[in-house]
């Protein structure tokens, strides 16, 4: 009988209950012994299932730490057991931390494949090739600065790309690159990817390149024709003459049919050069 009595004792003060009234008036010793080995099964059932349920809570809490990153905070020794409000808030945490990862990682991982964008750490390698990442406020703080990253990395591509791309447009008229090149150009390099801002720079610089070539052979071509010109014209030794008679008439009037015929004669090469010089005043502005 004391030896069930000291175990209900001790289930009562482990459950902060007080000791229960027991009936034990008319009843024999043995079925007094029964009636409190009865409410001993009881009360240390209970006891036990707390137990359970604390052993159940402690593993639940360390799992959530450790995918939180956070030392265990709230002490678990019984009694009493924690209140279910301390791990909601937990569970409320790891959510809210999963759902931003989710969508910074969908962020991150548009824009990585929209300019084709190379991992260079192994932390941008493993937002990118894992879902399994730790939720720690560092690694938080370090996902929401790889998004910030590569949305500035996109904007300025496309600016970038945008710029290039009007700079060979107006390299290409200056050239007279074939319509064909061009548009083989065009379809291959699309979008605002990195590989395609490189092969822009490229093709610039080989655009400017030939540009400066080109422009030394255009230009001694017209300065042979400008000084053929300015020789034929000072070759016209009536220009300055003021005997005016008929002849002299005849004379300037068949100087300037010759002239004009030489305009209708070269027209495209006259306006080929106008081009050219609007371009090149165009692109010293640049």
């Amino acid at each position: 009988m004391q030896e069930f009595f000291t175990r209900l004792e001790r289930a009562c003060i482990e459950l902060h209950q007080p000791l229960p009234e027991i009936k034990e008036e008319g009843l024999s010793l043995y079925e007094a012994q029964q009636e409190l080995l009865k409410y001993v099964n009881k009360y240390e059932a209970v006891v036990n299932a707390k137990k359970l349920a604390l052993e159940n809570l402690n593993k639940k809490q360390i799992q959530l730490c450790k995918e939180l990153d956070r030392k265990i905070q709230i002490d678990l020794k019984y009694p009493p057991l924690p209140t279910q409000a301390q791990f909601d808030k937990l569970e409320a945490e790891k959510f809210e931390r999963e759902e931003k990862f989710v969508n910074l990682k969908h962020e991150i991982t548009e824009i990585v494949d929209e300019i084709k964008y190379k991992p260079n750490s192994d932390f941008e390698r493993e937002v990118l090739s894992s879902d399994d990442m730790m939720l720690s406020n560092q690694n938080l703080k370090m996902l929401e600065f790889f998004a910030k990253c590569m949305k500035e990395l996109k904007l300025s591509t496309e600016e970038e790309v945008s710029h290039l791309r009007t700079r060979i447009e107006d390299l290409w008229k200056m050239l007279d690159i074939e319509l064909i090149d061009r548009d083989e150009f065009r379809s291959h390099y699309t979008g605002n990817s990195l590989d395609t801002l490189e092969a822009l720079k490229i093709e610039v610089k080989r655009c400017e390149e030939f540009r400066k070539a080109k422009i030394k052979n255009f230009v001694d071509k017209l300065r042979d024709q400008l000084q053929t010109i300015w020789t034929t014209s000072q070759s016209f030794r009536y220009l300055y003459n003021d005997f005016y008679t008929e002849d002299l008439l005849d004379l300037h009037e068949l100087e300037i049919q010759k002239w004009k015929k030489y305009y209708e004669d070269n027209g495209k090469l006259l306006d080929i050069i106008k081009k050219h010089q609007e371009l090149w005043d165009k692109d010293d502005t640049i």
